[in-house]
Parts: C-alpha cells; structure tokens; sequence
C-alpha cells in the first residue's frame, strides 16, 4: 500500500515493535545507535514514532535516561494510555554497568516533561508552543535564547537555566527590546537542561536545551 523511510540516517535504526492507536494513527518504538565522530559520542537513545495510516509523521522523538557516552536506553514497548498519551518500558544503563528497569509515560505529543519542544527546525531552531525559540541546539560553548513574539513591554525578564535535577545553575537579565540574549555555558556539565523565559513573574517554557 505504501512504503517510506522514516527518522534521520543513523548508524544504526532497530525497531522492536509497532501497534495501531485509536483513530487510524500508529506508533512505532524501538532504539537507535547514534555517534558523534566530532567528539567522539556513540550512545543509544531509545525512540517513538508517530504516523498516520499514510505512513506521514506525526512525531518522532528521542528518549534518555542516561545520557553519556556508550549508555544504553532501549525500548521495548509502547502503549496508549486512556488520557490519550503514552506508557513505554525498556531497561536503561550507563556505560559498561547492570541495567535498570525504564518506564516512561508521556503526553499526547510524546512529551516527558510538560511544556516540552513541540517543534523542531532543520536550522537547530528549537520552538516550544509558546514561541520560545533556542538556538542552536544542541550547545556546545553558548546558545540564543529568542523570547516569545510581541511580549510586552516593562517590567523584569529574565532566562533561567535549569540542570536534569531541577536545581537552578544560570540566570540572564534580557534588556529591554532585545531581540535576543546570549547563554554562556562553556565549562558546564554535558547532558540535558531545562530553559525557562520569565517574564514579570509569567513563565514560558520550559524548553529543553542540551549541552554537549
């Protein structure tokens, strides 16, 4: 009926199931061997895939619990849950180490954590659903941090970063009609951080940011 190649190229792609959801959609689940030559970084993320019954992606997203060099985060299965989200189990372990057991539940568009990206662009523009827009990302020595479109004017905004723990490492004052500001995180720990955009006490975000 049709046939297609889905995800980005990849060393290595294994997929271990896949199951039809409620109206006509489709998840596919499985794990991905994923280097890079520049660091060197070879890790295992585990993955799920969204698509309709024309096989057009829905969503495609990665999913770790460890993040390091040689972890291994496979996923072995995934199921709709009735608040029309997603439960996944695998098992998970850092380099060389006895695994855990993993369980993952998720929101309708494959999120984590609330609030997650919902977007992401060739460039390395990542948009969440608020407009907060990072770039690039992944980080190596910096990032920008686009606020929301049109937010307005007076009082005090501001970018706080979070570490994987939830513990506050940065906070960046943003001018007044800047159009972006700068994040500086040479020196910081590789692996995932959470951005938010405060602006008079209203936040936005958070988005994910990783730090390689």
């Amino acid at each position: 009926v049709w046939e297609n190649k889905m995800g980005e190229t990849r060393y290595g792609y294994y997929m271990k199931n896949f199951k039809q959801t409620d109206g006509n959609y489709y998840v596919a689940n499985g794990w991905s061997e994923v280097i890079d030559t520049t660091i060197p970084f070879v890790n295992y993320p585990g993955w799920i895939f969204k698509f309709d019954q024309n096989g057009d992606s829905i969503w495609f997203r990665d999913y770790h619990h460890f993040n390091n060099m040689y972890a291994n985060n496979y996923l072995f299965d995934v199921s709709e849950t009735s608040d029309k989200g997603y439960i996944g189990i695998g098992q998970s372990n850092e380099a060389f180490t006895q695994s855990n057991m993993w369980v993952i539940k998720l929101d309708s568009m494959g999120c984590d954590t609330p609030g997650c990206i919902n977007t992401v662009i060739d460039e390395g523009l990542v948009v969440n659903g608020e407009g907060l827009r990072v770039w690039p990302n992944p980080a190596r020595e910096r990032f920008f941090v686009l606020p929301p479109p049109a937010p307005p004017a007076g009082g005090r905004k501001t970018v706080a970063l979070y570490n994987w723990q939830g513990v506050k490492v940065k906070e960046v004052d943003v001018p007044e009609g800047a159009e972006s500001v700068e994040v500086d995180v040479s020196g910081y720990e590789k692996g995932l951080y959470f951005l938010q955009y405060i602006h008079s006490g209203k936040v936005s975000g958070p988005v994910k940011v990783v730090v390689q």
